[in-house]
């Protein structure tokens, strides 16, 4: 009895230590045997269920990951108002490259670059909400709480803007010369939470204040960061931002007045 125990007590040891390719010889009585095949079956669901979720931690960020394991596997993050920083980054003139470069190059091309900037965004733990066609949409203060949301999402935009310069000095993008990514970021409220249906869901934000830094985003050439008002106003001094002309989008009454945080002002003749 001893001599089937201790072997067990060890891979019991090595399955906490993260080894998942230990298994036990199903042999001696009938007792042991059935406990040796339901300790190898364990191991084996326990190998699989690590590999669907290092899966599907590709499909979800960071920390809806460990929003959902914390909740014992629950999926729901029910929607709920919240105070947050989005911002979308759209590559100027994607339009055209995908008219002239073959589809096999231009997800390849696309792909490097996302390669490259989903560091940044976990570098400031923003949350990854979603890409759309060239764009990417990053929400901060949701789901994880961050109360200084607002300077993430600038840092985050401008860290972005500046490890574009880098890449298209390197080279990186040799099939267009460079890429160019306008950025807008917008704060205030939004809804945040799982939208769809039972069988398939999404976590993601949607309201005025997504919509406007949408808008922004569009207006803002590449090389640059904006943002809205509200954003400005929680800023560190040590981020300039300039105010421009105020505008109207579609489809709102009031005007809003966007913000040049990035490239930085330059000083003007003495």
């Amino acid at each position: 009895m001893t001599e089937r125990l201790a072997p067990l007590l060890t891979a019991f040891d090595r399955v906490a230590a993260g080894d998942r390719s230990i298994h036990l010889e199903e042999a001696g009585s009938q007792d042991l045997c059935s406990l040796a095949r339901g300790f190898n079956e364990m191991v084996d669901k326990l190998y699989i269920a690590e590999r669907i979720e290092r899966a599907f931690g590709q499909y979800v960020s960071s920390q809806v990951l460990e929003r959902i394991l914390a909740q014992h596997g629950a999926v729901l993050l029910t929607a709920e108002l919240r105070t947050a920083s989005v911002f979308f980054a759209d590559i100027r003139g994607f339009t055209h490259i995908s008219e002239r470069l073959p589809p096999p190059v231009v997800v390849d091309l696309l792909n490097r670059y996302l390669e490259q900037i989903v560091p940044v965004v976990d570098r400031y733990h923003g949350f990854l909400n979603k890409f759309v066609g060239d764009a990417v949409v990053v929400v901060f203060n949701g789901p994880v709480d961050q109360p200084d949301h607002p300077e993430r999402a600038t840092c985050c935009a401008i860290a972005l803007q500046k490890l574009l310069v880098q890449l298209n000095a390197n080279g990186l993008f040799a099939e267009v010369g460079r890429l160019e990514v306008g950025v807008g970021v917008a704060t205030g409220p939004m809804l945040c939470g799982n939208i769809g249906a039972r069988s398939r869901m999404e976590y993601t934000v949607i309201g005025d204040t997504v919509n406007i830094a949408s808008r922004m985003t569009g207006h803002a050439r590449g090389g640059e960061v904006w943002v809205t008002e509200p954003t400005a106003r929680q800023l560190p001094s040590t981020i300039a931002a300039v105010p421009y002309e105020a505008f109207k989008f579609r489809g709102k009454e009031l005007a809003v007045v966007p913000y040049c945080v990035w490239p930085p002002p330059q000083p003007g003749p003495l």
